[in-house]
């Protein structure tokens, strides 16, 4: 008997690389009371993972998870790490199809780590095309596309052509999401579809017709897409794979949408709904649902509209908590904004009374600077990490910065030492994401801060008689605003045309950058060039600001939540054609509401004994500022030369009222998390900044670009600012563009006599530019500096 259970053990195996899991459910279940009998406990537990392995590719995900758990508490108790560790490998692949990322991104890699201490090649690579298969979906596609590439690269010497096959159909799903015509993609397919083909799996070859179906579809060819779906799907029914033959089956129902068949296509939806949702196949069910929303919307159903969309969002929210660290959870919510802007448009085209302003509102915060909104507040203190491998990346890369900048110094050549740090960088980023998948190392916790009633009335009756927030936001062209005081939300509809206000944007940053070498210019050529920003600024006031003036003009406090490019305007330099902005009223900006009410939850503190860490060896203002904050404060802490480092930072930060940074500023927008400022001993990034825990000091960047940040879906914002408002910051001052040296010591100067004077921080920066402005009327020299999080 025990031999007959081996050869039916062999059978079940033969028959699921087949893609018969039918049959090979039989062998397995034959195999097993044998086994069993004759105490082979090893075989046992390698028919119990086969046998989960073949229920889950037939969609029967509970029973198979089971099956997993018990294999790997019986190789875990027999000292077994492969087979264990095969267990949580194949259960993580269940939770991947249902939608559960966090438990497969957990499970992947803690395999990956048995694998690796076993040095097992074969199954290494495997692991790292899972994890991969896993930062698509959570659309980190950059990400996606380095752990695709190298496993097939692992895959080909090892002679893993089926696995290497496999990986060419998730790499071309990746590459179709970034660069669509990318004729890599076909020959991807194509390789995969030959190898599969010639090992007779049926499975492989339907994937290869499901992705170019998906690929035909999103790029507006539904006949196509139609037919190579058709196909998919009857391949993946009569194999009983019913988790596959669902997505075939959505993909069906979106052609249906595409093509007017809506009928059809909410019969199929509704229909694959709730078979999605007894398998509990989250993201078919968010597929679904947002398909659902899109034709009733299209039906006129609105109150059907907002509840499919309202369950996809709930949807995204329960998958979103469940992730560690803010950049899974942004690059997943970008991914799936889609059900947050549908109900974002029905809020807005429901706007029969101002009454909706709120609605629109709330509806806006649900997707703006989540990530942020949630890190406020969650600060890791301290370097070490308990992570021997991350706490050596950072140490080379500290290493290989400070090289870097001698090449630089003494002009020699720093490609190689570019090249090294963009790997230690990447390595560093995959390094941390992965140990905060198993051990913890992310200590974000409790559930997601998003603007409500609640907190919107607690923010309002918080809010002087006199403040307004404005916040701004675009759907499809138009850009609209919200306008809150202390007593009532207001909407603004089209206040422009979105594409003419970055056309608009991008007039003030040339002006802007015109005056980069003001120095070197004639005086009559300086006022040229101050009349034509002037008048470029003039158009950006009457597209973004005119319209909203009626509900503006007892502002006293204005905070300003941007959209997307406008977060690099200074709204001080706006110009109504007889005074800027900034003349009239002190501005502070935010990326969020939600931000916002955070921030001015907590006032600035009151400036007595600032933290001053001056780079004099390399910036002559630099030593001017430091002399002016001794003057103005006594009790000022100074440090210049060697000592403006990033250790004083980390230790005499953590009590001080304000922190003053007088040095180089780098913005990476290649690599925001390396945004960085240059101090005397290296690069203090904006990841170091993130972990600095300061007990809410104004902390004001003196350099280039510091307020910089990227753009993103969600306006979500990545730079040096969020680093330090994450790290315990309560206001941060900084730059938005490359700042001249001589000006800076002036605004600077100003900035703290009317901080030592008790005005606010926005209230000072209003001062210091009316003060500059005496002297240098261009605004590239007295708007520079903006004030984010609150006034």
């Amino acid at each position: 008997m025990h031999a007959a259970s081996r050869v039916s053990l062999n059978l079940g195996q033969l028959s699921y690389a087949r893609s018969d899991y039918s049959g090979a459910i039989q062998h397995y279940e034959s195999a097993m009371p044998g086994l069993r009998q004759g105490n082979d406990l090893e075989r046992l537990v390698q028919s119990t993972i086969g046998l989960a392995d073949a229920l889950a590719a037939n969609g029967t995900f509970d029973i198979a998870l089971a099956h997993y758990s018990s294999g790997k508490i019986e190789a875990t108790k027999r000292g077994w790490p492969i087979l264990s560790a095969l267990c949580e490998e194949s259960a993580a692949l269940i939770y991947l199809a249902r939608g559960e990322f966090a438990a497969a991104l957990a499970g992947f890699e803690l395999a990956r780590q048995q694998y690796e201490r076993l040095s097992m090649p074969q199954h290494l690579a495997n692991a790292e095309r899972q994890l991969g298969q896993v930062y698509f979906e959570l659309n980190l596609l950059p990400e996606a596309t380095a752990l695709l590439q190298h496993s097939i690269e692992r895959f080909e010497p090892l002679e893993m052509n089926l696995e290497a096959a496999w990986t060419r159909v998730e790499l071309a799903k990746v590459i179709a999401a970034l660069r669509p015509g990318d004729p890599q993609l076909d020959s991807l397919l194509s390789e995969a579809d030959r190898v599969f083909a010639s090992q007779t799996q049926v499975a492989g070859q339907a994937a290869v017709a499901l992705a170019r179906a998906e690929h035909a579809m999103n790029t507006g060819h539904f006949d196509p897409a139609r037919e190579q779906a058709a196909g998919a799907e009857a391949a993946f029914r009569k194999l009983g794979m019913a988790a596959h033959q669902i997505r075939a089956e959505v993909l069906l129902a979106e052609c249906d949408c595409h093509c007017g068949r809506l009928s059809d296509a909410r019969g199929t939806f509704a229909r694959l709904l709730a078979s999605a949702h007894e398998q509990r196949l989250q993201s078919v069910e968010l597929r679904a649902l947002t398909q659902l929303g899109y034709i009733a919307t299209r039906e006129h159903d609105l109150d059907g509209a907002r509840h499919h969309f309202e369950c996809a969002v709930s949807i995204v929210e329960e998958q979103r908590d469940r992730l560690g660290g803010d950049e899974l959870r942004h690059s997943f919510l970008t991914a799936a904004l889609v059900p947050y802007r549908e109900l974002l448009r029905l809020s807005l085209d429901d706007m029969s009374e101002q009454s909706q302003a709120l609605a629109v509102l709330l509806a806006l915060e649900r997707f703006r600077a989540r990530a942020l909104a949630d890190r406020l507040g969650d600060i890791t203190l301290n370097q070490a990490t308990g992570n021997k491998a991350l706490d050596e990346l950072q140490y080379r890369l500290a290493w290989s910065q400070r090289r870097l900048r001698r090449l630089r110094e003494e002009g020699d050549d720093t490609e190689a030492a570019e090249t090294e740090i963009g790997r230690l960088e990447h390595d560093y980023l995959e390094v941390q994401r992965r140990w905060r998948l198993t051990a913890g190392g992310n200590r974000q916790t409790g559930s997601a801060i998003t603007l409500n009633d609640r907190s919107l009335a607690e923010l309002q009756r918080g809010l002087p008689n006199d403040a307004v927030i404005v916040e701004y936001g675009v759907i499809d062209d138009e850009l609209f605003a919200c306008v809150i005081n202390d007593t009532s939300v207001r909407m603004a509809r089209s206040v422009a045309p979105w594409d003419v206000v970055q056309g608009a944007i991008r007039r003030v940053q040339f002006q802007m950058d015109a005056m980069r070498t003001s120095r070197l210019l004639p005086p009559q050529h300086v006022l040229q060039l101050e009349a034509r920003a002037r008048k470029a600024l003039q158009q950006l006031h009457g597209l973004i600001w005119a319209p909203l003036t009626p509900a503006l003009s007892h502002a006293r406090h204005l905070l300003v939540v941007p959209h997307g490019k406008l977060g690099a305007v200074a709204f001080a330099a706006l110009h109504d054609g007889s005074r800027y902005l900034g003349e009239h009223v002190p501005i502070a900006v935010a990326p969020s509401v939600a931000v916002a009410a955070q921030v001015l939850a907590r006032p600035a503190p009151a400036v007595v004994a600032p933290l001053v860490l001056a780079d004099t060896q390399r910036l002559v203002h630099a030593s001017r500022e430091a002399d002016a904050l001794r003057q103005i404060f006594p009790r000022a802490w100074v440090e210049t030369d060697d000592a403006a480092n990033s250790e004083t930072l980390r230790q005499l930060g953590l009590s001080a009222d304000s922190i003053h940074l007088a040095c180089h500023g780098v913005f990476r927008s290649d690599n925001p998390a390396f945004s960085a400022l240059e101090l005397a001993d290296g690069n203090f990034s904006a990841l170091d900044a993130e972990k600095l825990g300061l007990s809410n000091a104004l902390v004001v960047l003196s350099a280039c670009d510091s307020g910089v940040a990227t753009e993103s879906e969600g306006d979500e914002v990545f730079g040096l600012v969020r680093a330090f408002l994450i790290g315990g910051a309560s206001r941060v001052v900084a730059s938005l563009w490359p700042v001249d040296d001589e000006t800076t010591v002036d605004w600077m100067t100003a900035f703290y006599r009317a901080l030592q004077s008790g005005a606010t921080p926005t209230g000072a920066s209003q001062l210091a530019q009316r003060a500059v402005r005496e002297q240098h009327a261009h605004p590239f020299h007295w708007a520079a500096f903006a004030t984010f999080g609150g006034w």
